[in-house]
């Protein structure tokens, strides 16, 4: 390995649970690099790849005079709509486009559907881009900080345009884009103020770990997590919101997954969408299952939120696995058995009492990683 390239860990674990601390870390680094060039005399050029919205934002906000350089690849298209505020050089780093094969559509319902389809590979989106985001912030579905592609979908539902193909998105982008080009730039459109806080856009994902990531059928990994997760939906604004949600993505049933407090719990400690709260700001401390409630309703139909929340994972082989090998388990897999074994083993172990098979199954798998995350808990 090249001796000028260093690689330092980060101790998640002690981080805060609202802090990122890999951006944090990155971030501090920065500065500590300005520090360090303002009191030597050698010439010092400092880079950042940004491939994230919230590096984007702190650029903008903070890191006037930390950064010289930021590099972000051509096909991050948000990201590079923000870099354009940011006080900073930019490169724009050409990157490979896999070719993608599936089709995410929203139905001017609000439900989804996905569907395989030719192998697409999106160009440089360019002027196209920037027209259409003028038009979208002109009729207020979006600003600097909004997710575009999220944007697109609220104006094309709310105008009650008929279906779109919302993943990718250059098909979305390209259907405004034709709007726009027949010269119907502001007449006749709903304003976006209301939509844009009061409609919940969710992309549904499911987990890609256990595939093959250069799987001709779909194209890419981002393509199969898509496939999986079954395809989008609209919905409205309400106190049921984020109950209705849960149960599209699986957190939520009337069997053994009903009540509502793990069910939240479970969704915001699976990894991913752990993450997508943190770069949102959204993981401050709550003192109860209440309060969770009220900040993922927010959190649902914030324009900056992209909506690509996780699906619940599937039964677990390797819980299976350590269940039969403790003794809790034997070769009846049954829904049913497993989640008696699993109540049973956490009484045992000392661990807390969970009411849900979701919640069993996160306390569980948490308590027997080498280095378990540090949950995110409330009063349930």
């Amino acid at each position: 390995m090249d001796p000028r390239v260093e690689f330092r860990a980060v101790d998640t674990w002690r981080a805060k649970q609202e802090a990122e601390p890999v951006d944090e870390a990155v971030m501090a680094e920065a500065r500590r690099l300005a520090q360090l060039r303002a009191e030597t005399p050698r010439p010092l050029m400092i880079a950042l790849l940004v491939d994230d919205a919230g590096y984007a934002r702190w650029l903008c906000e903070q890191g006037r005079g930390c950064v010289d350089l930021a590099l972000c690849p051509d096909s991050s298209w948000g990201v590079k709509a923000r870099l354009e505020e940011a006080p900073v050089k930019t490169l724009y780093v050409k990157t490979q486009r896999r070719a993608q094969k599936v089709r995410a559509v929203l139905h001017a319902n609000g439900t989804g559907s996905v569907r395989l389809a030719s192998s697409f590979i999106a160009e440089e989106q360019g002027e196209m881009l920037e027209v259409v985001q003028n038009f979208l912030m002109d009729l207020h579905y979006g600003d600097g900080g909004s997710y575009w592609p999220s944007s697109l979908a609220k104006f094309w539902f709310t105008n009650q345009l008929g279906k779109i193909i919302v993943y990718p998105v250059r098909f979305s982008l390209e259907a405004v884009y034709r709007l726009i080009n027949r010269g119907s730039r502001r007449v006749g459109w709903k304003d976006g103020r209301v939509s844009q806080k009061n409609l919940a856009f969710v992309l549904p994902r499911g987990d890609f770990s256990a595939r093959d990531p250069l799987d001709s059928k779909y194209g890419s990994m981002l393509d199969c997590e898509v496939y999986e997760g079954g395809g989008p939906m609209m919905l409205h604004h309400s106190q049921h919101l984020v109950p209705q949600v849960l149960r599209r993505l699986g957190y939520l049933d009337h069997e053994y997954n009903t009540d509502l407090a793990e069910a939240m719990f479970v969704f915001i400690n699976q990894k991913k969408n752990k993450e997508l709260l943190r770069k949102h700001g959204h993981m401050r401390a709550a003192s109860s299952a209440q309060e969770i409630e009220a900040r993922l309703r927010d959190v649902f139909v914030a324009p900056e939120c992209s909506g690509h929340w996780r699906l619940a994972r599937p039964q677990d082989v390797r819980l299976l696995e350590h269940l039969r090998r403790e003794g809790f388990l034997g070769e009846d897999e049954a829904k049913s058995n497993v989640f008696q074994a699993m109540k049973s083993y956490c009484k045992e172990r000392g661990l807390p009492q969970m009411k849900t098979y979701g919640g069993c199954t996160t306390i569980i798998m948490n308590s027997l990683r080498m280095a378990s995350r540090r949950l995110f808990k409330f009063e349930l």
